[in-house]
């Protein structure tokens, strides 16, 4: 879904910060993604405001660049290896001070594409909500 070209300017947006997160949310402004996604991204956009209140709005996009350092730093940390594994990377790189950066992504969707079933949902919520409890506890 997400085309490689777009790769090497993720990599050049680390010249300026320690991740860059891919942003959907124009390509879904101008009508390319379907009505119910944009609905449950929106959301979850919200929810992780809420819980978080992170430098980018967007973090289940697949595209992503961090800085090695960042990755060694966070990575043995995370606990989640479901939906919520990319929050969590988000999460935990902003509260230990990392810059974070979001730049529009190119993604081709299909009709035939992986649907979005409630159960991932539902997964996802539920898993945001555990780190979020799990977090504010330490």
């Amino acid at each position: 879904d997400l085309p490689p070209e777009q790769v090497p300017e993720f990599v050049r947006g680390l010249e300026g910060f320690d991740i860059v997160a891919g942003e959907k949310r124009q390509q879904m402004a101008e009508g390319g993604y379907p009505l119910s996604r944009r609905f449950m991204s929106r959301g979850y956009v919200l929810l992780n405001r809420f819980l978080f209140d992170l430098p980018v709005e967007e973090t289940q996009t697949g595209l992503k660049a961090f800085r090695r350092n960042v990755l060694d730093d966070i990575l043995p940390r995370v606990e989640h290896r479901g939906w919520a594994f990319d929050l969590e990377l988000i999460v935990r790189a902003h509260r230990a001070g990392y810059t974070i950066t979001s730049a529009p992504v190119t993604v081709h969707v299909s009709p035939k594409g992986a649907p979005v079933r409630p159960s991932m949902i539902y997964d996802l919520a539920k898993d945001s909500l555990k780190m979020a409890w799990k977090l504010k506890k330490r």
